[in-house]
């Protein structure tokens, strides 16, 4: 596919982004210390990000009726989230409306796992097997060919409910199905992987075909939950070729702005799994040690400005989160507070503290972050 012969920066008065927590936040600074007024959507006054907008406007993003008024005040629109905006709505706007970051189309493909995998398969990018599920007898056939024991993922982005699902007996199998029943085709079904580890790519292009990439990133886990990101000490060797598969990929769909991908190393290859068209928590990391970071990276490509190439300062980078516990824990909650955290930090004079001002800290919410440097 041919390139779009756009090269000039796009003129903009001002950026909207849909949702206001701590992804938009610093989205929100990053524009405005380009001189951009911002405008935020949300139907939380109370948000992290309400108070850094220069204009607030209450509404939903599932609101066909909000999303075009807002598209309306403000020159370009940005996403906090992929699940900010929910495909049957994103089906509903007009496609021709290119004020929206990813465009409409973009996200109709990137959103939904089935054209999502299908692009990498044309670009021969190595993901994790998987099937489309068409029915309940597809259910059965990919559990019986993947030795029994499967995940199942919702192929569109669910805010706040689970959308994967282990799946590694006959009754797991059967509660899913009758759970689930009619809405098979909302699924696709994998391969189980036991992997080594888990990864992130993190990159932009512009419309001048420009990338700036980040080098690839671990995660740690405790159950669901990521609690730390590090930069690795040691790049698989298929590294270089899938970021230049994935280069061609987005050339392809004529993308702009940050993306992230997800990685699992399974016997030492890289297997790509999913995408974020958006700045991410993952990416959070970059706020220190590097030369620019993910939010204003981002913007740089959506306004299609030159991208730089990404420099490391130091040696390692470790992004820690700061993570609520369940509501029982109640002595956990009531101490994680800025001052509580900030006489941590004393032990550890490298660390950065950033905190989200959430008001409400639910289980397993995401709280701030410490960013070590080393």
């Amino acid at each position: 596919m041919g390139l779009k012969k756009t090269q000039a920066p796009i003129p903009i008065k001002s950026i909207g982004i849909i949702g206001a927590s701590q992804l938009s936040l610093y989205l929100t600074q990053a524009a405005r210390n380009c001189g951009y007024t911002v405008l935020g959507l949300s139907d939380k006054k109370n948000d992290p990000a309400v108070s850094w907008f220069n204009r607030w406007i209450k509404g939903k993003s599932s609101k066909t009726e909000s999303l075009n008024k807002f598209s309306k005040a403000t020159s370009i629109i940005l996403f906090e989230n992929k699940a900010n905006l929910s495909t049957k709505t994103s089906q509903q706007l007009q496609v021709s409306n290119k004020k929206f970051f990813p465009q409409l189309e973009t996200l109709h493909k990137t959103n939904d796992l089935w054209t999502l995998k299908e692009l990498l398969y044309d670009y021969e990018i190595p993901q994790v097997p998987y099937f489309k599920i068409n029915g309940k007898d597809d259910l059965d056939q990919g559990f019986h060919f993947f030795n029994r024991k499967v995940v199942i993922k919702n192929r569109f982005p669910v805010k706040g409910k689970a959308d994967t699902f282990i799946i590694d007996s006959l009754q797991k199998l059967n509660t899913f199905k009758n759970t689930n029943k009619g809405k098979e085709t909302h699924f696709i079904i994998e391969k189980f992987l036991n992997y080594k580890s888990e990864h992130r790519i993190v990159m932009a292009r512009n419309k001048k075909n420009q990338f700036s990439v980040y080098p690839l990133l671990t995660l740690d886990q405790i159950g669901s939950d990521y609690s730390q990101v590090y930069t690795a000490a040691h790049e698989p060797s298929d590294f270089k070729s899938i970021v230049k598969k994935l280069k061609a990929l987005l050339t392809a769909i004529d993308y702009a702005g940050v993306i992230t991908f997800t990685l699992f190393n399974d016997q030492n290859k890289l297997y790509v799994d999913e995408a974020d068209c958006r700045p991410c928590n993952t990416g959070m990391i970059t706020l220190d040690g590097f030369n620019i970071n993910q939010f204003e990276l981002h913007i740089r490509a959506i306004i299609n400005l030159d991208l730089p190439a990404i420099k490391q300062y130091t040696k390692k980078l470790v992004c820690k989160y700061l993570i609520a516990g369940r509501r029982d824990q109640v002595q956990i909650n009531k101490t994680m507070n800025e001052r509580f955290l900030n006489q941590s930090l004393s032990r550890y004079p490298n660390g950065k503290l950033y905190w989200y001002g959430k008001k409400e800290k639910r289980a397993h919410r995401k709280l701030g972050h410490i960013n070590y440097t080393r």
